[in-house]
């Protein structure tokens, strides 16, 4: 055997040692580099759907309407938006009405859910509007989010819920507008462009390896559905950019506001950040 001097060697160790914290550093400044791409994204993604819905509410009927004439506003505003699957009206002094794409309420699972929105919304709102009411008047932009997990012909997905004040509206009067985005929206349009556009201007900022992305379910720890939707080797996309394949992100964030309950990852295509 060859035997090296002692010197040799441990030049040889601290060559190597060095070579690892290297790896580290790069490592690290990727993670980093990710991180903040991800905070961006979130906040693109949150923009996006508080523009959506403040277009939405410019349309909705006024509350001094009678009930058909509001009835017939909110069945033409869900004709121009198939992106929204049900929309709702609740007037402390008038009740609640609430309306669903026509088109798929021959389907049984979205009639529940129909039924479920009107129990839940309705049965809230009567006790607690004026809370509610008064708590999201002082947002920057009053819009309150309240993101649910639903069943869509037996497996599970994701509705995301924006409830608002409508404009023009006496302040002692509890009105409150509401807008479902459709499911299957988000999966297959609203999060996939959204993902294109950020991993497009990233690419245009600062070139490099190509990247991917994906929306899935944050799950919560002790949380039986959760674990349906994540899956036992690794996580199921909810929806995905380009070039996104089997395993984990490298970096994930939970989303708040307008999609509490997912989260978004990233990762290099084809490669991982330990190989580079």
């Amino acid at each position: 055997a060859v035997m090296l001097p002692a010197a040799a060697l441990i030049c040889v160790n601290l060559y190597h040692l060095k070579s690892i914290e290297r790896n580290k550093g790069l490592e690290a400044a990727i993670h980093r580099d990710f991180q903040q791409m991800l905070a961006i994204s979130e906040k693109q993604i949150n923009h996006k759907a508080y523009t959506i819905v403040e277009e939405l509410r410019d349309s909705f009927p006024s509350p001094r309407a009678d009930k058909e004439q509001k009835v017939g506003k909110l069945d033409r505003l869900l004709s121009q938006h198939p992106a929204v699957a049900h929309v709702f009206l609740f007037d402390a002094d008038t009740g609640f009405i609430l309306r669903s794409q026509p088109g798929q309420m021959s389907e049984w699972y979205f009639d529940d859910e129909h039924h479920r929105l009107e129990k839940s919304f309705n049965g809230w709102l009567s006790y607690e509007g004026k809370t509610v009411l008064e708590s999201v008047r002082k947002k920057s932009r009053p819009v309150m989010w309240y993101g649910q997990r639903t069943k869509r012909d037996g497996r599970y997905t994701y509705m995301t819920t924006a409830l608002f004040p409508l404009p023009h509206v006496p302040k002692d009067r509890v009105v409150l507008g509401g807008a479902a985005f459709d499911p299957e929206y988000l999966r297959r349009t609203f999060f996939p462009d959204m993902l294109e556009s950020l991993i497009a201007h990233k690419l245009a900022e600062e070139g490099a390896n190509r990247l991917a992305m994906v929306v899935y379910p944050a799950e919560s720890e002790g949380d039986g559905a959760g674990s349906v939707l994540t899956g036992v080797y690794g996580i199921t996309p909810f929806a995905a950019s380009a070039g996104w394949t089997d395993g984990k992100p490298e970096v994930s964030r939970n989303l708040s506001e307008a999609f509490e309950g997912l989260a978004l990852g990233i990762k290099f295509q084809g490669t991982s950040v330990a190989a580079l």
